[in-house]
């Protein structure tokens, strides 16, 4: 069962059996927030329980004579692995095979479609390698710029995001309170595994 299932069930039986006062509620209450906020907005992949960052598992890996891995077969490679979910790497440095946060404290919000942003996008979605069934959202970078942090709910840090030509995305935090818009980087491209992918069998098993 997730975690915030178990916090769901726990807040329930309060309910419905009593609680000795009113703070053990509201602590148990809070505790449903630290975990992925619920909201998906058009137009941008949600990542739970990301903060936007990575660890290096593998770097610079290349074929044999030198050049850099193939985009479709750094999917697959990555894709067959138990705990890699994202690549990058610029070509002359070699594939850098990567593991994203896991942050059960902030969800990532990453646009895929300029049309619901004031700016341009520089992700997009993909298909999966040529033998495996990973779908990938591909951005210009493996990493984001910050641009301003806000103390305000996840629904206005989206509008903040859609109305700032720069915005390419953002982070919330879980408890609703503040949050992070994020900028194109000089980094190299990345590749993010979906959530609909090995991500979420990885937060949620």
């Amino acid at each position: 069962m997730p975690t915030n299932a178990k916090c769901a069930c726990v807040l329930t039986a309060c309910m419905t059996q009593g609680c000795t006062d009113l703070s053990s509620a509201l602590m148990i209450s809070s505790m449903l927030l630290i975990f992925a906020w619920p909201t998906d907005y058009p137009g941008f992949v949600h990542f739970h329980d990301w903060d936007g960052g990575f660890v290096d598992l593998q770097q610079a890996l290349k074929l044999p004579d030198g050049s850099q891995l193939p985009v479709g077969l750094s999917k697959d490679y990555c894709a067959l692995d138990s705990i890699c979910d994202t690549f990058g790497g610029y070509a002359q440095d070699g594939r850098y095979i990567r593991q994203m946060n896991v942050n059960q404290s902030t969800d990532m919000y990453l646009a895929f479609n300029s049309s619901v942003i004031a700016g341009t996008a520089i992700c997009k979605m993909e298909g999966p390698g040529c033998g495996t069934q990973d779908t990938w959202l591909a951005c210009e970078n493996d990493c984001f710029t910050p641009l301003t942090t806000f103390a305000l709910p996840p629904d206005l840090l989206h509008s903040s995001c859609v109305e700032n030509p720069s915005c390419i995305g953002f982070l919330v935090f879980n408890d609703g309170t503040h949050g992070t818009l994020f900028a194109k980087s000089g980094a190299a491209a990345g590749w993010f595994s979906l959530p609909t992918g090995k991500q979420s069998k990885r937060l949620y098993a």
